[in-house]
């Protein structure tokens, strides 16, 4: 008796993580189509947020422009040598560098939560939010790239 009822006991769990499957299986579903209704508007709203504007190159040269100027007060007041600027430069790049490490990890976990699934965690959800971050994290490669053309610069001419 007590076999036929544990039998059944497992066939209820059997059933029951079955149907949470099939209940994942359609919320994600749902999600994608509400992404598909209409695929053109859905993608040129993506594509514009994410698009750099004029004032984004003009965010990157100023930030490095003053990170630069930092790096040269620094290097002259508080290192008391001029060839510490390359340091300091570069420290502020690879810090850019991370700042766009985490915005991507950031990002992966959000399109992981809205698809409620980590393997799809590195594909898109065409929205907004997504093209603004990504917008930034293209702002903080820049800058990392900016910030280390100007290191090698200042470590061949000092």
């Amino acid at each position: 008796m007590k076999d036929k009822n544990n039998i059944s006991n497992f066939k209820k769990l059997k059933d029951l993580r079955e149907q949470e499957k099939q209940a994942h299986k359609q919320k994600v579903q749902d999600k994608v189509s509400d992404i598909t209704k209409d695929p053109l508007s859905t993608q040129s709203k993506f594509i514009e947020s994410k698009k750099l504007r004029w004032y984004d190159y003009l965010i990157v040269l100023s930030i490095s422009a003053f990170v630069t100027g930092i790096s040269f007060i620094l290097g002259i007041f508080a290192f008391k040598d001029i060839e510490k600027t390359e340091w300091v430069t570069t420290a502020s790049a690879l810090l850019s560098l991370l700042t766009w490490l985490i915005i991507g990890y950031i990002k992966n976990r959000q399109v992981a939560k809205f698809y409620n699934d980590t393997r799809r965690r590195y594909q898109t959800t065409l929205s907004e939010e997504e093209g603004f971050l990504r917008r930034i994290s293209k702002i903080a490669l820049l800058i990392c790239l900016v910030l280390t053309i100007t290191s090698i610069i200042i470590f061949i001419t000092l």
